[in-house]
């Protein structure tokens, strides 16, 4: 019933009423787990798929929003091969150190055009936090007594893409990754290419690039994050 409702709402009320209106405002549908099959009171992909297979209720959204707490991001590679005109986005899911890096990689390879980083700042004893799970990281940590800021692994570590991967970039093929040794690989919008490495392993890592008649190499240490930007010739 309640798939029923959202599917009547948007196509018969929201939808229209935001084109009557003139507003640019966008709706995203589903904004949950990418388990690919229902588990208990969770429909899983079954939910967006019902309302994108509406033709007059798809008419209306434009894309499809994902969290990562149940199933894994190649669900969101699974979606974008049924629904390819539909973006998809990843709405809620904070990744934290190296691991949290590799976590982010997997998610832009499986086709998340967007990503939302929620817990932005905390201070030494994880206040402010008013939601019902203990927060115990953040990505910039502000000392209760002094209240200067500490700037953490993540910051960097969200650095690394943030300001090399431009709005409107795209992700370009960079080949199969490893569980501890991934990649990803964007075109901006100048031409430039941009190749974001994380070595979650304790050794130095060296590898090769090549990019049309560019071929170069490169050495990551291990527990590293490296972004590449080059001009292709």
């Amino acid at each position: 019933m309640g798939r029923l409702f959202r599917i009547d709402f948007v196509r018969d009320h929201l939808g229209p009423a935001l084109r009557r209106a003139g507003l640019k405002t966008e709706i995203w549908c589903y904004d949950h787990n990418y388990n690919v099959q229902a588990s208990g009171a969770d429909p899983g992909l079954s939910y967006p798929r019902t309302i994108l297979s509406d033709t007059r209720a798809a008419e209306f959204v434009d894309g499809v929003a994902f969290h990562g707490y149940v199933g894994q991001p190649n669900a969101m590679s699974q979606f974008h091969q049924e629904f390819p005109a539909k973006p998809v986005y990843f709405t809620e899911g904070s990744v934290f150190g190296i691991e949290g890096a590799l976590e982010l990689i997997e998610r832009l390879r499986n086709w998340a055009s967007s990503y939302n980083a929620w817990v932005t700042i905390l201070d030494d004893r994880g206040q402010p936090n008013r939601g019902p799970f203990p927060a115990t990281h953040a990505i910039v940590q502000r000392d209760s007594k002094t209240g200067k800021p500490e700037y953490l692994f993540e910051y960097y570590a969200y650095g690394q893409f943030m300001k090399f991967i431009e709005r409107g970039a795209v992700r370009v093929d960079s080949g199969p990754g490893e569980a501890k040794f991934d990649h990803v690989a964007f075109r901006n919008p100048n031409g430039n290419l941009v190749l974001v490495v994380a070595n979650a392993t304790s050794e130095l890592r060296e590898f090769e690039v090549r990019s049309g008649a560019l071929h170069f190499s490169h050495r990551l240490p291990g527990q590293c994050i490296s972004t590449l930007r080059w001009k292709q010739p």
